[in-house]
């Protein structure tokens, strides 16, 4: 158990790097990667009857840092299968390229290239090329074994250092998103 509130105090799990607040909220500072998982809450009434229980997934996601211009390597992830039999890379919903047996399948331009180890590589980025890329990995059966997002960030610099615009810098290599859990 994370913590516990009744009648609106919080009775357990209230520090400095965590807080529940009475209408439930869960919050919690420097998410960190073990901390990626199935959070659930459930909520009593007055009388201590069970009324409603509700789950969320924490997902980390890493981020890579690239110049406007510059050449990316998306990783499929730090726990994925040196050599996978089949992966294929979409950002948002289109897909971008698939792997099958070590060879690309599809669109295999200039732009963009799975190598053989399951990374992306994009070459050169440009401003559009930020956002959300997913990664899935299969075994010789068909069945997905890894699943993994990564956030492309943009630096408006030209790879000569030269800044097009001033802007704020994320830190940090991680960052957190909470989704409702599918059923």
């Amino acid at each position: 158990m994370l913590g516990k509130i009744r009648n609106g105090a919080c009775v357990s799990g209230c520090g400095e790097t965590s807080m529940i607040f009475s209408n439930g909220t869960f919050w919690k500072s420097q998410a960190e990667r073990e901390d990626e998982g199935t959070y659930s809450v459930d909520v009593y009434n007055g009388f201590g009857v069970h009324f409603h229980r509700a789950e969320i997934f924490l997902q980390i996601i890493d981020i890579v840092q690239v110049a406007l211009g510059e050449s990316a390597i998306l990783p499929p992830c730090r726990t994925a299968p040196e050599e996978p039999y089949e992966a294929q890379w979409r950002k948002g919903a289109e897909l971008l390229q698939k792997l099958h047996k070590g060879s690309c399948i599809g669109d295999c331009g200039e732009r963009y290239r799975v190598l053989p180890n399951g990374s992306l590589w994009l070459g050169p980025v440009q401003q559009g090329d930020g956002g959300m890329y997913s990664v899935e990995l299969y075994d010789v059966s068909g069945h997905r074994i890894h699943r993994a997002e990564i956030f492309l960030q943009i630096n408006n610099e030209t790879p000569g250092g030269k800044c097009l615009h001033a802007g704020g810098q994320v830190g940090g290599t991680d960052r957190a998103v909470v989704r409702e859990k599918k059923k």
